[in-house]
């Protein structure tokens, strides 16, 4: 319904308080259970007129409020000039309104049942929704004034609302609905299901559920909405929230179960959409308290993840705005849940817990949280609901939310993608437990001294070791390392293994990830430090030459940037690897900051041999077919001097052109792809090739 015409309140107010008495002097007998129609003309859009019967010809029948002020029911038409007229039925009597107000306090977010009187606008869907509620309060009403009462308001949904009520059912019987009819579609109280595009591997869509609370339309934007409670985690406190979302309007009659929301009860497999919905809200739980966090990292956690990603829109309106756009992508690998420290990054997302109650009011004590459910693709509104009385209590009844409080959980949850840097909100369903390839990183560790030296001195770090460090507070907690080498030597493998041992995350960032000017790679460096700390991840910042060179007079933005990270890795509290091939041109002031420099002059036979197997072990399990490389063929593989990076390439290769054929990986097929590189090598190389692909 659309709005009603500008400064109505005040009006309202004015002709209530010339025509009615306070409620305490009011009775019962003051009303003579009757109903009255009159039309309320306004002069303008700002000043109201004078109202009359309806019906009358001319302003001239117009009578004061005090006629009608006595009337049970009154139905009033509303005229603004260039305006769609607007009705309403008004409940005026103490004795009525306390018994509507009983019989539907289920529509509290609806209309104002405090109100005196109170207004019903058309279509009165607050007479629909209560109607069963008001058949059973007019059978035990008990004296001949109530009664009457409660039989008049009978009578109005009798008299105006049995067409719409009739066209209403029809359509529900067959399970279709049109526009006009929609709002009899949502009862506040009901569980809602909302469907969500996402391009899973599985499925296309997934559904989100909430109660509803109250439906309206925007026409002269084309749309239709309704407000929705779910349930919501911020900072250890567990409540709900209020959201609004917005639909286009449609033209016609459409299944209901074909809307992007509806009610739940139209499920055609409601009983395992129940159930899948309940268990999803368990997993969701066990993302924000993770059993697997260490006792220093409370919300953040490592998983894997494969399905679509929700980023943050660039444009936004002020009207129904949309937080984020449609997924267009997937992204595959292990992924960072971090509902906190989204919220501080992205203020946008913010939002109020407002009540510990799915279906109540009852308050909680809250903070400003993710908008982290914000669930659908079109445009949406956030509620601005009242905070709580003190922040930062945990509500301790997690383990006995009951199917309802849990199937209302989100959807989505915020996420730091690790492989391709993307933030955003990941289906939570596509979450699971990350696969640590222990077993084969430790059997690599025991071959590489440098590697097993590297995880021996971060297995002994911690966060909040302030005997490791300067005396000022907040300086000098991380711990950096430097390696320095040619390509391929190690490097990277050493940081990965490590992390991998550890079940730590690894960030990896070169300087596309960080930006093209001085500014943005300072904001963008400070936010990845941040990150690194809160995740307890190791940073790997890959080829620094260009921040750590040497500074000279001739380019002043080189020395902005060498300023820059000398000053961060001064106050950074994290885990750093900075790797470079050009150790020597480094700016004498890195020293100072790093703690562990390691030089990695090139894999070994018995290193190289080490990575060929463990890089054939992994392509075996992808493939799903045993490797057919022997012992002997390992030394064989070992002693070509191929860095790291040029065998991963190689047996990637050998997988992709093996994948057509039945049984593993053999040594022929090595040979087949190395002989391809037999023109981009030295001759040293070339004879080693050449001999092994004539054995």
């Amino acid at each position: 319904m659309a709005a009603l015409p500008d400064l109505y309140d005040v009006y309202d107010k004015l002709r209530l308080s010339r025509t009615d008495k306070p409620d305490a002097e009011k009775t019962p007998e003051a009303f003579n259970g009757r109903f009255f129609d009159v039309t309320e003309a306004w002069l303008s859009e700002d000043e109201p007129g004078e109202a009359y019967p309806t019906g009358a010809t001319t302003s001239s029948s117009s009578i004061s409020d005090r006629r009608f002020g006595d009337f049970s029911l009154i139905l009033r038409r509303i005229i603004v000039p260039q305006r769609k007229p607007q009705l309403q039925l008004e409940i005026q009597p103490i004795s009525l309104r306390s018994e509507f107000r009983r019989a539907a306090s289920h529509l509290s977010n609806a209309i104002n049942l405090n109100g005196n009187p109170i207004v019903i606008p058309a279509p009165y869907s607050a007479l629909y929704h209560a109607r069963d509620e008001l058949q059973t309060v007019i059978q035990r009403a008990g004296s001949d004034p109530l009664r009457q009462e409660l039989l008049l308001l009978q009578w109005f949904q009798d008299e105006h609302m049995a067409r719409a009520t009739k066209e209403i059912q029809s359509s529900l019987d067959v399970g279709k609905i049109s526009f006009d009819c929609l709002w009899a579609l949502f009862k506040p109280g009901e569980l809602l299901l909302l469907t969500i595009e996402a391009p899973m591997a599985d499925r296309r869509s997934i559904f989100s559920c909430g109660v509803c609370l109250q439906y309206t339309t925007y026409e002269r934007e084309g749309l239709w909405g309704v407000q929705i409670r779910h349930m919501a985690v911020g900072d250890g406190v567990v409540g709900t929230t209020d959201v609004q979302y917005t639909f286009p309007i449609f033209v016609g009659y459409k299944p209901i179960d074909s809307l992007p929301l509806y009610p739940l009860r139209y499920c055609k497999d409601e009983a395992h959409i129940r159930k899948e919905l309940a268990e999803r809200g368990r997993k969701y739980l066990r993302l924000c308290f993770s059993d697997h966090a260490s006792p220093t990292r409370t919300s953040p956690v490592i998983q894997q993840y494969a399905g679509p990603v929700w980023t943050q829109a660039k444009q936004r309106s002020t009207k129904g705005c949309s937080l984020y756009d449609p997924p267009t992508t997937t992204i595959h690998g292990r992924v960072i849940i971090d509902l906190a420290g989204f919220v501080n990054e992205n203020s946008v997302f913010q939002t109020k817990i407002i009540s510990s109650n799915l279906r109540g009011s009852g308050k909680i004590n809250t903070y400003d949280s993710s908008d982290y459910d914000t669930e659908h693709s079109a445009s949406h509104v956030v509620s601005q609901q009242p905070r709580g009385t003190t922040a930062g209590e945990q509500v301790n009844n997690i383990d006995h939310l009951d199917s309802e409080a849990l199937m209302a959980f989100p959807a989505r949850i915020p996420g730091y993608s690790l492989v391709t840097k993307t933030v955003g909100f990941l289906a939570v369903d596509g979450i699971g437990p990350v696969a640590w390839e222990t077993e084969t990183v430790n059997d690599l560790m025991q071959r590489n001294r440098r590697m097993k030296q590297v995880h021996d001195i971060v297995a002994g770090f911690t966060y909040r070791a302030y005997s490791f460090g300067y005396s000022i507070a907040e300086k000098g907690r991380g711990l950096v390392f430097l390696f320095y080498g040619p390509s391929g030597g190690g490097k990277t493998l050493t940081s990965e293994c490590v992390a991998e041992s550890l079940a730590r995350p690894l960030y990896r960032v070169n300087g596309s990830d960080l930006g093209s000017n001085t500014d943005e790679i300072e904001t963008n460096l400070q936010l990845v430090f941040d990150r690194v700390a809160r995740w307890e991840a190791i940073l790997l910042l890959d080829e620094a030459d260009a921040y750590m060179a040497e500074r000279k007079d001739d380019s002043l933005e080189r020395n902005t940037l060498v300023s820059i990270l000398l000053r961060l890795l001064e106050h950074q509290s994290a885990i750093v690897v900075l790797t470079t091939n050009r150790y020597r041109s480094f700016d004498p002031a890195f020293h100072s900051r790093v703690h562990v420099r390691i030089q990695f002059p090139g894999l070994t036979a018995d290193e190289r041999k080490a990575v060929w197997r463990t890089s054939l072990t992994k392509a075996a399990a992808s493939t799903q077919h045993a490797v057919e490389i022997s012992d002997k063929d390992y030394e064989r593989l070992g002693a070509l001097e191929l860095d790291g990076r040029s065998i991963h390439n190689a047996v990637r290769v050998a997988e992709l052109s093996t994948r057509h054929k039945d049984g593993g990986i053999t040594l022929g097929d090595i040979k087949s792809v190395l002989e391809i590189s037999l023109d981009t090598v030295t001759e040293t190389l070339r004879g080693q090739l050449e001999e092994l692909c004539t054995v």
